[in-house]
């Protein structure tokens, strides 16, 4: 897309808001990107990013208003990078990820206590990571420090680990999906899962003949 029509002040707020989506850790303020609330500049910053497989992912206080926004993968862009194992996390992380969002995320939702972002859950200590037996607690020490290191969680020390800003890239669909990961972890026998894997495989099947 061409951005000769914009004006200089107009560009400058574009190349701005694309900036910091894509720059910043965790949530960009809404009021500092009102350009972002334009119904035509967003429209050019929308595709600004879709030319390199992002899109603006916008998140909502209690009472629905845009509290702040952020950039990640569109969904079909994550898909095609997760199959050719770009981005995959290794199976320890994936596992040391999947207790803390057990722990600091699923828990909480199923006793009514929702967090509003995953990356402002409740923290979980370090040794209720370390009560799961088949993984080394020295491991497990070493995994949460390099997750933390890439901002997939943030490890507080005295206040416990909890996710980090990279959720807060994530798009609702994606999130849903991990959700639904942690469903048929901690309950794989229910029918609630069962039906989460039988969908599952069901698309797999239809993109493995179209």
């Amino acid at each position: 897309m061409s951005l000769d029509y914009l004006s200089v002040t107009e560009l400058a707020a574009v190349t701005r808001a694309v900036t910091l989506l894509d720059q910043c850790h965790g949530l960009v303020p809404a009021d500092t990107v009102p350009v972002l609330l334009h119904p035509d500049l967003r429209l050019v910053v929308d595709a600004q990013l879709d030319a390199v497989g992002r899109v603006v992912v916008e998140h909502h206080g209690p009472d629905g208003e845009i509290i702040g926004y952020s950039s990640g993968y569109a969904d079909d862009i994550s898909e095609r990078l997760a199959a050719e194992g770009l981005g995959v996390l290794l199976p320890l992380d994936r596992a040391v990820v999947a207790l803390v969002l057990l722990w600091s995320v699923a828990m909480p939702t199923t006793q009514g206590r929702p967090p509003l972002r995953w990356s402002t859950a409740e923290p979980v200590k370090l040794n209720q990571l370390h009560h799961n037996r088949p993984l080394n607690k020295g491991l497990v020490t070493e995994t949460v420090n390099r997750l933390h290191d890439a901002h997939v969680l943030i490890n507080g020390r005295a206040t416990g680990i909890r996710p980090g800003p990279m959720f807060d890239r994530l798009t609702p669909a994606q999130r849903r999906c991990i959700e639904e990961d942690l469903f048929i972890l901690a309950a794989p026998e229910d029918p609630v899962a069962i039906a989460f894997q039988r969908r599952r495989h069901h698309h797999r099947h239809q993109q493995e003949t179209s």
